[in-house]
C-alpha cells in the first residue's frame, strides 16, 4: 500500500508547488503594478476615503510591520498600522452610550444631571433630595 501512496505524494507535492509558484507570480505582478502606479503619481498623495483606509488597515495588520516593510505600499507601513490603531480605538469608543438606554426611553423616564463630584449624593445632598421628592410627587400610583 505504501508503494501506491508514493506516486500520490509526489503528485500532491507537484501540485502544491505549482499553486505556490502561481501565487508568487500574482504577488510579483501586483507589486510591479504598485510600483508603476507610484511612478505615475509622481510623489502626489492619494486621498483615501474612510472605507478604503479601513480595508487597507485590516489587511496591513494581518501582514505585520516586517512584511509591510518589504512591500511597495502606496502609504508607509507606519501610516497603515496607525490607521489600524485608530480603527480599533474608534470601535471601543463608548461616546454613543451616554444617557438612558432604550428601555428607559420606552418607559418615559427623564434623566436629570446634577453638577457635582462623582458622589453627588454626598457633595450635594439637598439637590438630590429635591430631585427625589420631585420624582416621587410625579409618580402616579396604580389603583388597586
Amino acid at each position: 500500500m505504501s508503494s501506491l501512496l508514493q506516486p500520490l505524494h509526489l503528485l500532491l507535492m507537484m501540485f502544491a508547488g505549482w499553486v505556490n509558484r502561481h501565487q508568487l507570480d500574482v504577488i510579483d505582478f501586483l507589486q510591479e503594478e504598485n510600483r508603476v502606479l507610484k511612478e505615475r503619481l509622481g510623489g502626489r498623495r492619494i486621498r483615501f476615503t474612510d472605507a478604503e483606509r479601513r480595508r487597507l488597515a485590516r489587511k496591513a495588520y494581518t501582514l505585520g510591520r516586517k512584511v509591510l516593510n518589504e512591500l511597495e505600499t502606496l502609504v508607509t507601513p507606519d501610516t497603515l498600522l496607525r490607521w489600524h490603531r485608530e480603527l480599533v480605538a474608534s470601535k471601543w469608543n463608548y461616546s454613543q452610550r451616554r444617557g438612558p438606554g432604550p428601555a428607559a426611553k420606552r418607559a418615559g423616564s427623564t434623566v436629570v444631571e446634577v453638577k457635582g463630584s462623582h458622589a453627588v449624593y454626598v457633595s450635594k445632598p439637598e439637590a438630590v433630595a429635591a430631585l427625589i421628592e420631585k420624582a416621587a410627587n410625579g409618580v402616579k400610583l396604580a389603583a388597586n
